[in-house]
């Protein structure tokens, strides 16, 4: 499930070819994995998980988890910029479409222009 998720979201993005590797390098049991948005936790927290999803701008320090065996994925919205987030004033004009009704700051990209893409993959 996994796989077929990762490589939708990539194909979806334009990257074919990406999609189809990342998706190779996933084991083929899952693992124990945690999504942490934040950066209070001990680092005992993370202990149990051999996967932790963090934030991009609010995170627990990186090298301890990953001494402690822990794998550490970015999380970053392909689709929605954040007005508090530290790249949004580098966002072209034009890029940001609607605010998002449910998300309060959040505005939804036009992830077919070219300069939002370049803006993920390049910087983000």
């Amino acid at each position: 499930m996994m796989k077929m998720l990762l490589r939708r979201s990539l194909a979806l993005a334009g990257l074919p070819a990406l999609a189809a590797s990342a998706a190779r390098a996933l084991p083929a049991q899952p693992e124990r994995f945690v999504v942490y948005y934040a950066n209070q936790a001990s680092l005992p927290a993370f202990a149990p998980y051999r996967w932790a999803v963090l934030d991009s701008d609010f995170h627990p320090p990186l090298q301890p988890l990953a001494a402690q065996g822990s794998t550490t994925f970015g999380y970053l919205s392909a689709g929605e910029a954040e007005r508090n987030r530290t790249h949004f004033a580098a966002i072209a004009p034009g890029v940001l479409l609607d605010e998002n009704p449910n998300w309060p700051g959040s505005f939804y990209a036009d992830v077919r222009r070219p300069e939002w893409r370049a803006l993920v993959l390049d910087h983000l």
